[in-house]
């Protein structure tokens, strides 16, 4: 009988051992499954966002590409509206421009002949001035009062000489119609 439980615990731990070693068997070969499908799923998981990134990038990339294209079509249309706006604007000032241009040669021109003019009134004024002086230093001398004719005034000797008296009113009346009335 010993040897039949002997055997009998040889044939339970023999049984025991091939269920422990089925069951551990299993646990190692559900650990391996399940790491394998971690491993498996994690390169799937890497894969999949590294393709994912790699068309999100070429999208936004396309996307970008077309916007790019219609900012600058946009910018040149607004740029050519702009110069079409301000074309008329840039003629007008052109105009002015040459208009104040030419008021500056005129002004130039016309600052030249009030200086000659100012210089002729000048010169004019210091003849008068002198003949003026000289006028007053002759009457001033005895001789020039008296005259030619020996009166004390002109008049008095053209009255004695009624020749004299036709000449002066024929050259007054001719300056009268010449130049208007004197009074």
């Amino acid at each position: 009988m010993l040897t039949y439980t002997y055997a009998s615990i040889f044939l339970a731990g023999f049984a025991l051992g091939i269920v422990a070693g089925t069951v551990l068997y299993q646990r190692l070969s559900r650990r391996q499954y399940e790491r394998a499908i971690r491993d498996t799923t994690q390169e799937l998981y890497q894969r999949v966002v590294q393709e994912g990134a790699k068309a999100i990038a070429e999208s936004a990339k396309a996307s970008m590409e077309d916007v790019s294209r219609e900012t600058r079509h946009a910018l040149e249309l607004e740029k050519t509206e702009i110069k079409d706006m301000i074309e008329p604007v840039r003629q007008v000032l052109e105009a002015y421009r040459q208009e104040v241009s030419a008021f500056r040669s005129s002004v130039q021109q016309n600052y030249g002949e009030v200086t000659q003019m100012m210089r002729a009134l000048e010169e004019a004024g210091r003849r008068l001035s002198e003949e003026t002086r000289n006028l007053a230093s002759a009457l001033k001398n005895n001789q020039a009062r008296g005259g030619r004719w020996g009166g004390k005034y002109s008049s008095e000797g053209s009255l004695k000489r009624p020749e004299c008296l036709s000449t002066v009113t024929l050259r007054s009346r001719w300056l009268a119609r010449v130049t208007g009335p004197i009074w």
